[in-house]
C-alpha cells in the first residue's frame, strides 16, 4: 500500500478596499495572494447584491481563499481585519443563538463559516498587522488596486447551503431588545413620499459637494450628532420629515388655501422658499446664502 502523506498547507494572505465607505455609491474589492506573481492570485470587485462597505471585503476576501483552495488542504488565512475574525470566531456562536439578528452581513458570514467549517482539511485565521513591512502581507495590500482597475466582478455564490444556520433564535437568548430589534427589521416601514423626496435631496446636495452618496440611515444619525445644538437637531428632522406647517399642510384646509402662498412674494411657501428664496423683510438680511 502507498503511504499517504500529511496534507498539504496552503497560506494565503487576505485584503481589501473599499471607496467611499458607509455610502450609497461605495465601491469595494477584495484580494487574495498566494505568491509573487502567483497565477492564483485573485483580485475581484464585490458583486452588486451585496452592499458594499470594509466590513463586507474583508469577509469576501476570507470567503474567497476558502472558495479557491482545494478542501483537502490545511488552510491558513492571514488577515489584518480584527472585526471579520472575531466575527468568524470570538463572536460567532452568540450571533448563531441570537439568530443574526442585527448583525450586518450576515449572509455573507453564514456562506464564509460554511465555506470554511465543511473542509477536508483544517483552516486557521492568523491576525496579522495591517499595512506590515511584510511581503506578502504587501502583496495582498496591492491586489484590491488591481481589482479596482480591472472589470473582475464575483459571479460565485455567496450564500450557504439551505437550512444552514437558518434555526432561529434560542428562547434563553431572546430578550426583549432582541426581539424588538428583530421586528423593527422585518417590519416594512410606511415610505411618505415627501420625507423621500427631501432625502434625495439632501443626497444630491451631498453628492455634489463631497462626491459620496449618504444612506438614508447615514443621514438620520448624521442630524442627530452631538455637535449640533437640540434645536438645530429637531429643526433638521422636521424639515426633512415635511413636519413644519408650511406649504401643502394648508392645502387640505379649507378657509385656509391661502396660507399656502407666500403673501409677499406670491410663491408657494415651502420650507426651501422660506429658507433661500422669500425676500420678505428680515429674510435676506440673516440668509447666508
Amino acid at each position: 500500500t502507498r503511504e499517504v502523506g500529511p496534507p498539504k498547507k496552503i497560506i494565503v494572505f487576505t485584503d481589501g478596499s473599499c471607496e467611499n465607505n458607509k455610502y450609497e455609491n461605495a465601491i469595494a474589492e477584495a484580494g487574495v495572494w498566494f505568491g509573487t506573481e502567483d497565477d492564483h492570485n485573485i483580485a475581484i470587485h464585490l458583486p452588486e447584491n451585496i452592499k458594499h462597505s470594509n466590513n463586507a471585503r474583508e469577509i469576501m476576501a476570507i470567503l474567497l481563499a476558502a472558495i479557491n483552495t482545494p478542501d483537502n488542504n490545511n488552510l491558513e488565512i492571514m488577515s489584518n481585519s480584527k472585526t471579520t475574525m472575531d466575527g468568524l470566531t470570538k463572536y460567532l456562536t452568540t450571533w448563531k443563538d441570537q439568530g443574526w439578528i442585527g448583525i450586518a452581513n450576515k449572509e455573507l458570514l453564514k456562506a464564509t463559516v460554511f465555506r470554511l467549517r465543511f473542509r477536508n482539511g483544517q483552516a486557521a485565521l492568523t491576525k496579522v498587522q495591517g499595512h506590515a513591512d511584510i511581503t506578502r502581507n504587501k502583496g495582498a495590500d496591492s491586489l484590491p488596486k488591481e481589482g479596482a482597475e480591472g472589470n473582475n466582478i464575483f459571479n460565485g455564490n455567496t450564500s450557504p447551503v439551505p437550512g444552514f444556520y437558518h434555526l432561529g433564535t434560542k428562547l434563553n437568548m431572546a430578550s426583549h431588545a432582541l426581539l424588538y430589534k428583530e421586528i423593527i427589521e422585518r417590519k416594512k416601514q410606511l415610505e411618505r413620499k415627501g420625507t423621500k423626496v427631501n432625502l434625495e435631496k439632501v443626497k444630491l446636495m451631498v453628492r455634489e459637494i463631497t462626491v459620496k452618496t449618504p444612506p438614508d440611515e447615514l443621514i438620520w444619525t448624521t442630524i442627530q450628532n452631538h455637535v449640533l445644538t437640540k434645536e438645530a437637531c429637531i429643526f433638521l428632522w422636521k424639515t426633512i420629515y415635511n413636519a413644519y406647517k408650511v406649504e401643502k399642510y394648508w392645502k387640505n384646509i379649507l378657509d385656509y388655501k391661502y396660507r399656502s402662498m407666500c403673501q409677499v412674494c406670491e410663491k408657494e411657501d415651502s420650507m426651501m422658499h422660506i429658507l433661500t428664496q422669500c425676500t420678505a423683510t428680515g429674510q435676506k438680511k440673516y440668509r447666508r446664502w
